[in-house]
Formats: C-alpha cells, structure tokens, sequence
C-alpha cells in the first residue's frame, strides 16, 4: 500500500502539485486496517476530511472506510467483488469497480485509478517500469500485462485530469526532510538508534 502511494504522489509531484502524505498503520492483531493518504493540491497542500477516491485493496478496506467517510467520499475504486452490498444503498460515491481477478490485483486497481485520473498508458509503463524494473523482470512483465488489459477500456478521466501544470517538484519523505534541515543548520552530533520510525533520518545524514 506504501509503494502505490508513493506512486502516485511521485506521479503527482513531476506535474508540479503539492502533495502531502499521511501513512497510518494500525494493529493487524486488533482487526486494524492501513492507510496512505494522499493529499494533492495546484495550492499548498492542505488536509481536509474529505476524500474524492478511496481505492480500497482489500474487502477489509471497505469494511472499515466505508461506514466512516461514506458520506466524505466522491469515488471509490476497488473489486467488484467486494462492492455488490454496496450497490443501490444511500451512499452518494461513484463506484470505478475491477471487473476481472488479475493477477497482482493491486497493481490493477491502481493502474484503474491512472486512468481514471487521465493518465495515459505509455505513463503508466513508465512510472511501472521506473518502480519495478530493478526488482524482478518477471513482476515487471506480469505488471504491463496487466497495465495493457487496464487501458484497454477506453474510457478515462471521469475522475479527474492529473495532467501537468508546471515544472517537476522533488518528493521528500519526512525523515529525508528532517536530515536536510537538520545539516542545512550545520548538524554537528546525532545519535540514532536502529528499527525505528526515525531510523531512516540516519541513513540519510550519512548518505549526505
């Protein structure tokens, strides 16, 4: 869910938006669900209560967003499989469903989203192929597979354009902001300790 996210944050970051993201996790054990938000704005970013896409990966996703920001959400992408309750109900959302079990279902249910966002397919390969081609060739090739069956339907932007605006901003993750901050303000000392949501701030002083 983080990977996807950082997708299309990135995504959105080359088109010059602003864009500020939110990771939650919660307890597995206690039936918690996680979430990347991602807030995309021409202004700066701000943080709102509504949603215009929930792209819910799972049935548990579902389960849980629904009931809480039904009433806050424009669309909502996921497999049909999970959505038939959902049909003919008082909810106000638009529904972009998967029609097929493809293989990496994730992958599809975001590349539904590019295109319902007015990204184009050869984008998409692109943004796929700089994701994962240093991965695995095999992942690489099922994913624009994947992405050919997806465009194939022609029809797209119903949720938005996400077409660029202006120069490329660069993506900073938290972590990688503080560092910055931190030596721009001549950092003398830091000490760090490992497997820690902060962990990451020390990989990038020493990087630097």
């Amino acid at each position: 869910i983080q990977s996807l996210g950082i997708m299309i944050a990135t995504m959105a970051s080359q088109r010059w938006y602003f864009v500020l993201c939110d990771n939650e996790y919660e307890s597995r054990i206690k039936w918690g669900v996680n979430s990347f938000d991602v807030h995309i704005s021409p202004i700066r970013p701000f943080l709102s209560n509504h949603f215009d896409v929930i792209l819910a990966l799972n049935e548990d996703a579902l389960e849980k967003n629904i009931p809480l920001f039904a009433s806050n959400t424009s669309w909502i992408i996921a497999n049909q499989k999970h959505l038939w309750k959902y049909f003919n109900t008082q909810f106000s959302f638009r529904i972009v469903p998967l029609l097929s079990d493809l293989k990496f279902e994730n992958i599809a249910l975001f590349c539904l989203l590019l295109r319902e966002l007015g990204i184009t397919e050869s984008e998409a390969i692109e943004e796929i192929t700089v994701f994962f081609g240093e991965r695995s060739e095999f992942i690489l090739r099922e994913n624009i597979w994947i992405i050919n069956a997806i465009f194939s339907d022609q029809i797209n932007g119903r949720i938005g354009r996400l077409d660029s605006i202006g120069k490329p901003k660069k993506l900073l993750h938290g972590n990688e902001s503080i560092a910055l901050w931190a030596l721009n303000c001549w950092l003398g000392f830091f000490s760090a300790y490992p497997m820690t949501p902060a962990s990451s701030i020390l990989t990038e002083i020493i990087k630097a």
